[in-house]
């Protein structure tokens, strides 16, 4: 049976450009733009988002508290920022940024300023690397984002995801 895509918009994410959440190519779900985007748009704010930040202790303490489901969700729903503290996205439709090692056609802030030095870019906000069209599923590069704390690789190894995908 085929699913239909989801046209979200509001208080629900920090998204800031009308998407639909659609099937991706890899059984999963992925971020597609709505309408035409402009390159340097903001698409996604992490300071309007739902996503949860904390340090890591929390961030410890949040996986300790976790069944075996919610664990393998949060894996595959979390982030480090440059600043070590932990991004649990499950609360907002940014979780679905899918990643590529390919062209991707958006980037953090800290990656638009290297290539328009001219603009005012968040760090931790999400912008059209590249002019985006409608329809197009908006792939980020994961290997841009922090690095993870060292504890994290344990986290990882028990949900028994695999991340290799990320490194080439």
């Amino acid at each position: 049976m085929a699913t239909s895509p989801v046209t979200v918009s509001g208080s629900s994410s920090g998204m800031q450009v009308p998407y639909e959440l659609k099937p991706d190519q890899y059984g999963g779900h992925g971020i597609f733009a709505r309408e035409d985007v402009a390159q340097g748009t903001l698409i996604w704010s992490l300071s309007k988002s739902n996503a949860k930040i904390m340090n890591d202790k929390d961030a410890q303490s949040l996986v300790e508290s976790l069944s075996d489901g919610e664990l393998q969700d949060l894996v595959s729903s979390s982030y480090f920022l440059d600043d070590g503290r932990f991004v649990d996205m499950r609360p907002d439709h940014g979780r679905y940024f899918n990643h590529t090692n390919g062209e991707r056609n958006v980037a953090l802030g800290c990656v638009m300023k290297e290539l328009d030095n001219e603009k005012e870019y968040d760090n931790n906000d999400t912008y059209a690397k590249k002019d985006i069209s409608a329809g197009e599923e908006l792939l980020d590069d994961y290997n841009t984002y922090g690095d993870e704390a060292p504890w994290y690789s344990e986290v990882i190894k028990k949900t028994g995801q695999d991340h290799s995908y990320m490194n080439g």
